[in-house]
């Protein structure tokens, strides 16, 4: 993927796309999953890390998507 791509493609994030959606900020978003701080949800609308099969979950239960770590994943595929 080269530069002028990567930021159409952190925009697509499955969180960040619900997040914007909702009109959350990233604070917001900590809030509603609980923990985890404004750090790591950088790093995961960035593509940095891969939450964590239990936050993967959380996810799931607020956005109310059982289907997020599939799209997760098919997000992360599209920068390979």
């Amino acid at each position: 993927m080269n530069i002028t791509e990567v930021r159409p493609w952190r925009e697509r994030n499955p969180m960040r796309v619900w997040r914007k959606a909702n009109k959350l900020t990233l604070a917001d978003a900590c809030v509603s999953l609980g923990k985890g701080g404004i750090s790591t949800l950088t790093k995961w609308e960035n593509g940095g890390a891969r939450p964590a099969p239990v936050r993967m979950e959380r996810l799931a239960e607020v956005m109310k998507d059982g289907g997020i770590a599939r799209k997760w994943d098919s997000w992360l595929e599209e920068a390979k």
